[in-house]
């Protein structure tokens, strides 16, 4: 749960505070507008400012508090989400009073959809292993300097 007393602060709403806690999943769920995640763990929405088929929005940062479509080029922070989904919410401050509410209505609701991004994880032993593999089916007589040489790959000996 957020600390609604801390996040408002004597100063009013603190907008890194917002951003991390609010992430642009919701505000897209908020709006009728449903995400997916995919097999790679990414969430993704069908962008709302061009025709499509398939989702091209992507939604990411740690706190999935980013969002951009990568077809069309629109993106931005969750301000700038709320911004432009809403036709009455133009300034930064009126974006930020939207985010209090629905950070509220969020933690209300339980929400329970994506706020985070999965943890990206590289697998060195696998990745060697790979290597190693396409390695001995190319072709292990020339060694390994000319393995790496003809997948241009520097070698330093």
């Amino acid at each position: 749960m957020t600390d609604f007393a801390a996040l408002l602060g004597a100063a009013g709403p603190d907008p890194a505070a917002l951003k991390r806690s609010l992430p642009c999943t919701y505000v897209l769920h908020a709006n009728g507008i449903e995400t997916e995640v995919g097999e790679d763990g990414k969430a993704r929405a069908r962008c709302q400012w061009h025709n499509e088929r398939s989702p091209s929005l992507d939604i990411y940062g740690e706190h999935l508090e980013r969002w951009g479509c990568f077809a069309c080029g629109v993106g931005g922070d969750v301000f700038d989400l709320i911004q432009k989904l809403s036709a009455t919410d133009n300034s930064f401050s009126q974006a930020m009073g939207t985010a209090v509410a629905l950070l509220a209505a969020m933690q209300e609701e339980g929400w329970t959809g994506p706020s985070a991004a999965p943890p990206r994880v590289f697998d060195i032993r696998a990745a060697a292993d790979r290597v190693q593999a396409a390695w001995e089916a190319d072709n292990a007589t020339d060694g390994l300097e000319a393995f790496i040489a003809a997948k241009s790959y520097e070698f330093d000996a």
